[in-house]
């Protein structure tokens, strides 16, 4: 890319044709390709999200060039929606849908940025929704503002939302195109199927196993018998992932290792998520991960008999294959600092450590030997536990007790909530039950007995109300009805929370009293002055990049649009940094303390050009193109 964020794919992009193309290699602006290689072009530039066209302006079935760029800056598309008069960008080239290959995943529609495709409506409902489509008249010969669309850039109102996508992708938390793999799946393509899930979910293997399987729950299907058995589908395609002969390694949008230098803290699901998109795009990614392996919960949370702990080690080395790198075993903020990652050459930090902390009861007796926090238990797993009393009703909650059922002599799982009411999955419920664990539902802990600082029991009391009339967490008791256990060790799992540590020190991240970051209070967005805007586009189009340098006057306008439509206030400020197109390469750079140094070697003062910061109202919070 041409600098960060929106901008033109930097390299060879733009496809001249014909004499156009004849006359710019005269005139040594442009080199002769083959066939072949236009048509690599073409698609490297799909691949990163630009688009292209046989543009239909000098005529029908006649193009100058075949435009590749990003949709957000593309002036043709911008003006042609801004107008509601798409012809003005129409092609050459129309596309058509090859029903063979076609899996209706919605990808084509979600991405496209003239609405060109819409999908239909052929779900399997009771009461079919009708749906109304937008005319776009392509005809008038008069088209004043009144009829501008001024919100082009956010209003998909042309494109059909709420019917069309299928409601088990919908309803897919990654939003996986779960009717593709399964249409993939059926073909046998299994390569296919499990790249069409990877696209969304790095992880099908883990995710097989453990799944909620909410695409299940508004399958179609289930309106005439049962739902289709996706999860079992899907975690058939990922077995896939075991073999490392077989294992599915994504293409990369740019050259391997090409990119910036990341560091990610914490090897969990969100950090090895993160770690798999940066490295497909390119970027040099490390992992830096406290425990020995990394996998987090997946690794130390999640029981090995619902999970299998080389499954979790099979999905981690793809990404090893990738090239991301792993450093365990160290403490982020203990045995190295932000800052000095900083020195070593980290531009981008992604903290993603999770909750590994648990809450407390906050009653009396909770420091007696045998009271073991949820987490911890699950990682631990202490043998010899004798009698074994669970509080707490959601997920982490049964996997504690089926894990003690194992260990012990019994266990009983008490919650606040009734049985129909409980966080956990029926299913998992079910399961804990089928183990010989017992429930004692609609109880809260008072008290924990203990002799010789060792649990003998506890005391508990009826729960009234767990929520009040908003859905707010706001239990009720009665303090006389009051019930006693024995047992020998207890297990808290009513909660997690973030155990910071040392690692935000020395930063400027807030820490609120429930633990958790203080994001930025985005009240006032300060937008620099673009100073010279003419003599910008003067000085630039000699170098092909007028339009780049006008997206930015454009997305600063679109900024202030916005924001003013959320109640935020806008406010100019003088430019800190300025940019300068390079006269050799024709890139633009940073300019600041008036010195300009091009990445070609390229050294001359700066211009007086000003440049887009976005910055909140106390400090600057990124690059010039950062939003």
């Amino acid at each position: 890319m041409v600098d960060e964020g929106t901008g033109d794919l930097e390299g060879d992009y733009c496809i001249n044709l014909g004499h156009y193309a004849e006359s710019c290699i005269r005139m040594g602006k442009a080199r002769r390709i083959t066939r072949e290689e236009a048509e690599e072009i073409i698609k490297t530039a799909e691949k990163r999200g630009a688009v292209h066209q046989l543009s239909n302006i000098d005529g029908k079935d006649f193009s100058l060039f075949i435009c590749n760029c990003k949709w957000d800056t593309c002036m043709a598309l911008k003006t042609s929606w801004y107008t509601q008069s798409p012809n003005l960008s129409s092609s050459n080239y129309v596309a058509h849908v090859n029903k063979e290959k076609c899996v209706a995943c919605g990808g084509c529609v979600e991405v496209c940025p003239q609405n060109a495709v819409k999908l239909g409506q052929k779900l399997c409902e009771k009461n079919v929704t009708k749906i109304h489509n937008k005319e776009i008249p392509n005809n008038h010969l008069v088209f004043g503002p009144k009829h501008w669309q001024k919100d082009f850039l956010t209003n998909r109102d042309n494109v059909v939302n709420e019917t069309g996508t299928s409601p088990c992708k919908t309803n897919c938390p990654a939003h996986v195109s779960v009717q593709g793999y399964l249409k993939k799946a059926a073909q046998g393509k299994y390569d296919e199927a499990l790249a069409i899930i990877k696209k969304e979910n790095p992880f099908p293997a883990i995710c097989g196993r453990v799944c909620s399987r909410y695409c299940e729950d508004v399958c179609t299907r289930g309106n005439i018998d049962s739902p289709v058995a996706i999860d079992e589908v899907k975690r058939f395609i990922a077995e896939r992932e075991l073999n490392k002969e077989n294992r599915y390694i994504p293409e990369f949008y740019y050259e391997k290792g090409s990119g910036q230098k990341i560091a990610i803290i914490g090897g969990g699901p969100a950090g090895l998520s993160c770690a798999y998109y940066l490295a497909v795009y390119g970027h040099q990614v490390t992992v830096f991960d406290k425990n020995p392996l990394p996998g987090g919960m997946m690794q130390y949370g999640i029981p090995s008999f619902r999970l299998e702990k080389e499954i979790v080690q099979a999905e981690i080395d793809v990404l090893k294959q990738m090239g991301v790198e792993f450093k365990c075993n160290v403490n982020v903020g203990k045995d190295v600092t932000l800052d000095q990652l900083r020195n070593q050459g980290y531009k981008g930090f992604y903290v993603a450590i999770g909750a590994q902390g648990s809450r407390r009861l906050q009653v009396e007796g909770e420091d007696a030997k045998g009271v073991y926090a949820g987490v911890d238990f699950l990682n631990k797993q202490p043998k010899g536990l004798g009698r074994v009393v669970v509080i707490g009703g959601g997920n982490v909650a049964v996997d504690c007790a089926r894990v003690a059922i194992r260990n012990a002599a019994s266990t009983t799982m008490i919650s606040l909530e009734k049985r129909n009411e409980l966080p956990a999955s029926e299913e998992e419920v079910e399961e804990a039950l089928h183990d010989g664990v017992t429930t004692n539902c609609g109880w809260g802990p008072k008290e924990i007995l203990a002799q010789d600082s060792k649990v003998t029991g506890i005391v508990l009391k009826k729960c009234l109300q767990v929520k009040n009339k908003v859905g707010k967490f706001n239990p009720i008791y009665d303090e006389e009805e009051t019930m006693t256990i024995e047992c020998d060790t207890i297990v808290t799992a009513i909660g997690q929370c973030i155990e910071w540590g040392d690692l935000l020190k020395g930063s400027h991240v807030e820490v609120l009293a429930n633990g958790t970051a203080k994001a930025h209070d985005i009240s006032v967005i300060k937008l620099e002055r673009l100073q010279n805007i003419r003599s910008t586009t003067r000085t630039s189009r000699k170098n092909n990049h007028s339009l780049h340098t006008w997206s930015f006057y454009r997305l600063a306008q679109f900024i202030e649009y916005k924001a003013k439509l959320a109640g935020i206030e806008v406010e100019y400020v003088d430019s800190a940094y300025t940019s300068q197109i390079c006269p050799i390469c024709g890139s633009i750079q940073h300019a600041k303390d008036r010195n300009y140094i091009c990445r070609c070697g390229y050294h001359t003062h700066r211009d007086l050009l000003g440049a887009i910061n976005i910055c909140n109202s106390t400090e600057y919070i990124g690059n010039r193109y950062t939003a």
